[in-house]
This record gives structure tokens, C-alpha cells and sequence, in this order.
């Protein structure tokens, strides 16, 4: 998993519970240094050691969790892909080009990434279908960062999940519409 989602994680959780959650997390996570560089990947079991360490230490479920990580990380992806966000894009547009913009300059940037595959239609030009699909089942952070989406365009969207692998679905599907 690329080193961008522990380097979150880290903020993510000093920011909210502050170092010593963190700290006690790291410690008990067999071969976790609890510092991660952005430049690197690491293996998908320690993230979800990490992850599930969080989530018993401050008492939290996984897909809230991971929903209010992906709405935290929003500002910082967009930031760091701004080079590819058009200006003149919606809040749908940028939602329709995430695959083909940014996940495409991560796949190019490094081989080894494996951000998840997203397929995304434009069904009118107020609605997307996105379909998520990942053998790391992380879709709550796709709906945290479709939150975040509407903050930043400042255009109210109405998300609404139709399937999730969590749940046993082959996939997870949302319908993201603005009035």
C-alpha cells in the first residue's frame, strides 16, 4: 500500500488523539517503525494491523474510521495532484476524471502503486455511478473523500451506495448526484 495512506493514518490519528495513541499503536504492531515515508509502499497487513490497532484503542468502528480518514486526506491528495485538476472542473467533473487523471499519474509514478480501480459514468449531468473495486476493501475512505469533494467545490452532493464488498457485493457502486 502506498506510503501516502500510512503517512494520513499517522497525521490522522495524532491529530485527533494525539501522539501517545499513535505511539501505543506503532509499539504494539510487530515490525511497525510508526514513521512511513510517502515515497515508499508498504505491505497491505501492516496497514490493517495498523488500522484495526486504531480502532480498538480508541473505540471506533472500521468503516467510520476509514470514512473520516478519507475525509481528512481530501486537502492534502488534492494539494499534491493539483497539476492535474482542471479549474474549470464540478464537482462531478473532478469525480468523473479521478481514474484517468490522478490514479492514472500514481500508476505512472510508481509501478508498484495499486490505488483501486475506479469505473466512472456519467450517467447525466448531474449524476455519476462510480464502481470501486479493490481486494483491500477500503471503499469508506472513498466515501469520506466524496464528502470532502462537495466541501471543496462547495456543491452540495447526495451520495448514495447501491453496493459494498464489505457488505458482499463483487463490488461497491455509488450514485453521486447534485441537485
Amino acid at each position: 500500500m502506498h506510503g501516502t495512506f500510512f503517512v494520513a493514518l499517522r497525521r490522522f490519528v495524532r491529530d485527533r488523539w494525539g501522539d501517545e495513541v499513535w505511539d501505543g499503536v506503532t509499539a504494539s504492531v510487530p515490525g511497525s517503525a510508526g514513521v512511513y515515508s510517502p515515497l515508499r509502499n508498504y505491505p497491505d497487513d501492516e496497514w490493517r494491523r495498523l488500522l484495526q490497532g486504531v480502532c480498538a484503542s480508541v473505540k471506533t468502528d472500521e468503516d467510520a474510521m476509514l470514512e473520516s480518514l478519507g475525509r481528512f486526506m481530501f486537502p492534502e491528495l488534492a494539494q499534491l495532484y493539483r497539476a492535474f485538476i482542471n479549474s474549470s472542473w464540478s464537482a462531478l467533473d473532478f469525480l468523473e476524471h479521478v481514474e484517468d487523471t490522478i490514479h492514472r499519474a500514481v500508476r505512472m509514478n510508481d509501478p508498484q502503486a495499486a490505488p483501486p480501480r475506479l469505473r466512472v459514468t456519467r450517467d447525466s449531468p448531474r449524476q455519476v455511478t462510480i464502481r470501486y473495486d479493490s481486494p483491500r476493501r477500503l471503499c469508506a475512505i472513498a466515501r469520506g473523500l466524496i464528502a470532502r469533494v462537495a466541501d471543496a467545490y462547495r456543491e452540495p452532493l447526495t451520495v448514495r451506495e447501491i453496493s459494498c464488498m464489505r457488505r458482499g457485493a463483487a463490488e461497491c457502486v455509488f450514485q453521486v448526484t447534485t441537485p
